[in-house]
């Protein structure tokens, strides 16, 4: 009943909005492009929520996706990101807004050091 009670639209704007704060506060980070998508099954789930795809030209920010999640995953607090080819990927389900801004910010400034 709680699930069915659920107001599924509020909750899709939310994770569009986390995906939108992604996109803007990485704009001015050279070399890199984020785009908003879907993940592609198999394997990722649920794949109606909205992703943050980070694309890195390893040339103009000097770190791999690879360097990035690893420095994501040892900071404090550790940030979880997946890998999709050579992008990072953000995930908004479970992130508040001021969360989402803290995992913006520490992008920027590991792509900016």
């Amino acid at each position: 009943e709680l699930y069915l009670n659920q107001d599924f639209e509020r909750e899709m704007r939310g994770w569009e909005q986390t995906v939108e704060v992604f996109s803007k506060q990485l704009s001015g980070v050279a070399g890199v492009k984020v785009r908003r998508g879907f993940p592609s099954p198999p394997g990722i789930q649920p794949v109606g929520i909205p992703r943050a795809y980070v694309e890195l030209d390893r040339s103009r920010t000097g770190v791999s996706s690879e360097q990035v999640r690893k420095e994501l995953q040892e900071g404090d607090p550790g940030i979880e990101a997946d890998l999709h080819g050579d992008c990072l990927v953000l995930n908004p389900q479970l992130l508040t807004m001021k969360e989402a801004k803290a995992v913006a910010r520490r992008l920027v400034a590991i792509l900016q050091p």
